[in-house]
């Protein structure tokens, strides 16, 4: 996703509308693949603050493929949040702080700062649905998908073998 500003903001405090649609590159946070599901849309103002210093308010609103932390299946969640992206030649950067992007010449890429943003817009609890039965803790099935025979007929569920060794520790 790209912003071309040649010729875009002529004089400074110029302030234009903003509305882009367009893939974004899918990245990796904590060991999660993050992929974005179609175009991500951008809609708000450029602002020309000074000579190669541009500022982007606006909204984004976004698909994102997530895992199920129940049942570890792939599902799509809808994410939308405001964002307020500095950009600026490095050499040129003038405010601490904001968090600020480099740009280079009259070309503001803008895939970095949706990632962050997306980062945290993420929810935090992931679950492909509010009824979501998760995966049977002993075969490892998708309980959404199939049924299992794990816990029939058996008094009590067995236990991890990492954690044998304390079955009786409170029987003393």
């Amino acid at each position: 996703m790209e912003l071309n500003v040649v010729g875009l903001l002529r004089e400074v405090n110029a302030v234009v509308d903003v509305d882009i649609k367009a893939p974004v590159e899918s990245f990796e946070y904590l060991g999660e693949n993050i992929r974005f599901d179609g175009d991500v849309e951008l809609v708000g103002k450029l602002s020309r603050v000074r000579s190669k210093y541009y500022r982007l308010d606006g909204e984004v609103e976004a698909s994102v493929v997530l895992v199920c932390g129940k049942c570890m299946g792939d599902y799509v969640c809808k994410i939308s949040f405001p964002v307020e992206l500095h950009f600026a030649q490095e050499q040129k950067a003038i405010d601490n702080d904001v968090d600020m992007y480099y740009t280079d010449g009259d070309v503001i890429y803008l895939d970095e700062a949706v990632q962050t943003n997306a980062i945290m817009n993420i929810p935090a609890k992931r679950e492909c649905s509010d009824d979501c039965k998760g995966m049977c803790p002993v075969c490892g099935i998708n309980l959404n998908i199939e049924c299992c025979d794990c816990d029939k007929g058996e008094e009590e569920s067995p236990i991890d073998s990492r954690f044998a060794a304390l079955k009786d520790f409170f029987e003393k």
